[in-house]
C-alpha cells in the first residue's frame, strides 16, 4: 500500500515542532486531508483533518508536537494513533 500510493515525507519525532533536530529522518506515508461535516445543535461546520498513514516503525518517538513536512508545508502532530497492525495514523494539525 504505501509503495503504491505513500509518498518520502520528512519527520522529526519528539516534541521539535517547529523546529527539526539531529533525529529527523525521510520516511514513507500516505498523507489524506479528508473532508467532514460536523453537526452542530445551532450551525453545521465543514472542517478538515490532515492525517499521514505510516509504518509504525518509521514513527517510534512520535509524540503531540512532532513535526511532519510535506513538500514545502510543515504539520503538527496533534495525536500519533498506532493501529496495533504496524501501523500509525499520525493525526495533523496545519499546515504552518
Amino acid at each position: 500500500m504505501l509503495a503504491d500510493f505513500g509518498q518520502l515525507v520528512t519527520f522529526t519525532p519528539g516534541t521539535a515542532y517547529p523546529y527539526r533536530s539531529d533525529k529527523t529522518v525521510e520516511i514513507t506515508g500516505i498523507f489524506d486531508n479528508g473532508f467532514y461535516a460536523v453537526a452542530g445543535d445551532e450551525a453545521d461546520a465543514n472542517t478538515r483533518q490532515p492525517t499521514l498513514l505510516c509504518r509504525t516503525a518509521d514513527t517510534l518517538g512520535a509524540a503531540r508536537n512532532s513535526m511532519v513536512e510535506i513538500g514545502s508545508d510543515v504539520y503538527k502532530v496533534v495525536s500519533p494513533e498506532p493501529d496495533g497492525t504496524g501501523m500509525t495514523l499520525l493525526v495533523l494539525e496545519g499546515p504552518k
